[in-house]
């Protein structure tokens, strides 16, 4: 709190400002306004990598993968050794199963970080998925040769005897690893299989029981867990274990059948809209969201059509709901400011809309309604201020110069009546 303070009083170069004022906040877990400060920090200085690296982060905390990558990936084409925004990109397509873009990205790591014997664990597991599995083996011994503890290279390895029919070398390794990591389930998993690989189906639903209880919604446990106790005949437990893995695979099919039909109905929608058909568009994307309530892209979708047809509460409503998944979309504050300002909140819009030049310095319809909303208050200067930067940004709108011109001329007369 004190360093935010500080910060706030701070002068110099101003695009310090807001980034250190992002590290205090995302430290006090505001992620939020820490995302609104880092991505001010972006459009203040583009050449500075530290803020967009911070900005992946903080969007990696809120869960917002899709942001988050955008952030990293920007700094690489800036800075393509820089080892912060390469282990995000890794981690992020490692979760989504990315393995042949993955695999490029944790070789140029192994280079920058040869010691690391996380890299090279994750490279061998890489190499195993896209089966390069001698590459595999020999990535997996080099991590632990860095690192004999290193529970992700025993898992690893574990794993690459199983599927070589190795399994009793599997499974020290992974009782190793299972010991080391107590909050993974894949070695328990895998000690599950391998176990069952030599019908010791005691044991394996030891493992299977274990595993459970760290991640009691993968399917797949289930399934091998049903296995085990067939051979074992306990069959009540197996009937049991069976339909537990039918109901989460029916609810993954349920699951992606939605985010298909939400993504359909958003295409429709914006032919809709495109053809003027508001109302249709606006029934469209209210059922898209019912199927993906946290889409923030259907979400501003849905207020900017609600905007437009002067549906402002739900416009409001919905807007705010998208900034919550991506604080630093400078568009939704400008459109949240719009709303504001068309419902006479004008500070609540003027805060709206300087966040979103904030965000965007080139939001030249931004500033042309902060300088309405001057000339409302009468700020005469500040109007004639922020219509000027409007004009900077576009001078060939002419809208925009005859409200310079406005704001000069109502300037001018208060001077006048002042004295």
């Amino acid at each position: 709190e004190e360093a935010i303070s500080a910060w706030q009083k701070a002068s110099g170069n101003q695009c310090e400002v807001p980034f250190y004022i992002g590290l205090a906040q995302f430290r006090l877990k505001r992620v939020p306004e820490a995302i609104v400060q880092f991505g001010a920090a972006v459009e203040c200085d583009k050449t500075k990598t530290p803020p967009k690296i911070a900005l992946a982060e903080a969007y990696n905390a809120m869960g917002n993968t899709n942001r988050a990558l955008s952030a990293y990936e920007d700094t690489l084409k800036q800075a393509p050794n820089s080892v912060e925004a390469l282990r995000g990109v890794a981690t992020i397509y490692a979760d989504r199963r990315q393995h042949d873009q993955l695999v490029p990205i944790l070789e140029r790591l192994v280079k920058l970080v040869p010691g690391d014997a996380m890299v090279h664990a994750n490279l061998a597991a890489a190499y195993a998925t896209t089966s390069r599995m001698d590459l595999a083996e020999k990535e997996f011994r080099e991590a632990l040769r860095l690192d004999p503890k290193n529970a992700s290279a025993l898992t690893g390895l574990g794993n690459y005897y199983l599927k070589t029919q190795r399994t009793k070398e599997a499974i020290p390794l992974l009782k190793q690893a299972a010991s080391l990591e107590k909050t993974a389930y894949e070695p328990l998993f895998l000690l599950g299989a391998a176990y069952s690989a030599e019908s010791q189906w005691v044991e394996a639903v030891e493992a299977y029981q274990g595993a459970l209880a760290l991640k009691d919604r993968e399917s797949e446990i289930y399934y091998r867990l049903a296995t085990a106790y067939g051979h074992l005949n306990r069959n009540a437990e197996r009937r049991a274990a069976l339909r537990r893995f039918e109901e989460l695979k029916a609810e993954t099919r349920q699951y992606e059948e939605t985010t298909r039909e939400a993504s359909r109905l958003l295409l429709q929608a914006n032919a809709r809209i495109e053809s003027g058909d508001l109302w249709s568009a606006s029934e469209l994307l209210i059922k898209a969201r019912a199927l993906s309530p946290s889409d923030e892209h259907i979400l501003f979708r849905l207020a900017g059509v609600q905007f437009d047809l002067q549906e402002y509460a739900a416009a409001r409503t919905n807007v705010e709901q998208a900034i919550q998944r991506a604080q630093g979309e400078w568009s939704y504050y400008y459109l949240l400011g719009l709303i504001e300002k068309a419902t006479g909140q004008m500070a609540a819009a003027r805060k709206a809309l300087e966040t979103a030049v904030t965000l965007n310095s080139r939001a030249a319809d931004a500033y042309n309604h902060l300088g309405d909303i001057a000339m409302k208050e009468r700020q005469f200067a500040l109007g004639m201020k922020n219509f000027q930067k409007a004009v900077e940004i576009e001078p060939g709108e002419p809208s925009f110069r005859a409200n310079l011109e406005a704001a000069r001329r109502a300037l001018e007369r208060a001077g006048q009546e002042s004295r």
